[in-house]
């Protein structure tokens, strides 16, 4: 058993809208030792950021103890969950209840327990994973789809802007991460992935982002390999 505080940092997100957005949560766990353990998973299709954040404090308790952690420094950027494990504020939500209960049964087992508010800014960590796999979640279908473009539809413009040829011929600038195609827009319209930081790539982007280096795209009816381009 470890006898040290083992730092655990936790985050949960809800998007692209909350309530009713997917729900992604993880954690990090910093050992002593230097080593970091880190997961991230979506919780459900429909849900609150609260489930998420909440949720992500489960899974990294249910980590550290499944490694024989049992003295835990919590960190995370919900001041609700925080406060309310920490007794701080009530539990009104029959739904909070449930997993503010669950946290507490986890936190029972361990010899010694803490849990603070931090910044967004210093629970990157937690952020970063828990926004990348959410962000790999809602692409997968666009992925798919990228996946069927033949690199014979796209042309290099020069820099990083290509053309994607499909049912209409799309813009794409691989730098700045934008397309024109109507399903780029729909995707990233959202209030709350603007205020994250998220931008969502649309098949077309992925097709150009995933080219192989020795791939060959016309730029003024001649062959260009992605070298030259990216």
């Amino acid at each position: 058993m470890s006898q040290m505080n083992e730092i655990l940092y936790f985050d949960g997100c809800c998007l692209p809208v909350n309530p009713r957005g997917i729900v992604c949560a993880g954690y990090a766990i910093q050992l002593d030792s230097g080593e970091i353990i880190k997961d991230a998973k979506v919780i459900s299709e429909s849900g609150t950021n609260n489930q998420g954040e909440y949720s992500g404090l489960i899974l990294g308790l249910e980590k550290a103890l499944s490694l024989g952690i049992d003295r835990v420094e919590a960190y995370g950027d919900s001041m609700l969950v925080v406060n309310q494990i920490n007794r701080e504020w009530a539990v009104r939500s029959p739904s909070m209840q449930k997993f503010c209960e669950r946290c507490r049964v986890l936190i029972r087992k361990l010899k010694s327990f803490s849990i603070e508010w931090i910044s967004r800014e210093k629970n990157w960590i937690a952020d970063e994973i828990v926004h990348e796999t959410w962000l790999r979640y809602f692409e997968k279908k666009s992925l798919e789809a990228a996946k069927k473009i033949d690199v014979g539809s796209i042309r290099w413009l020069g820099g990083s802007h290509f053309e994607v040829t499909g049912k209409k011929v799309y813009r794409v600038d691989a730098k700045k991460i934008s397309c024109t195609c109507e399903d780029f827009r729909r995707k990233n319209r959202y209030f709350l992935l603007k205020r994250s930081g998220i931008i969502v790539r649309c098949k077309h982007l992925i097709s150009v982002m995933g080219l192989p280096k020795d791939a060959e795209v016309l730029f003024d009816g001649e062959a260009e390999t992605e070298g030259e381009f990216l």
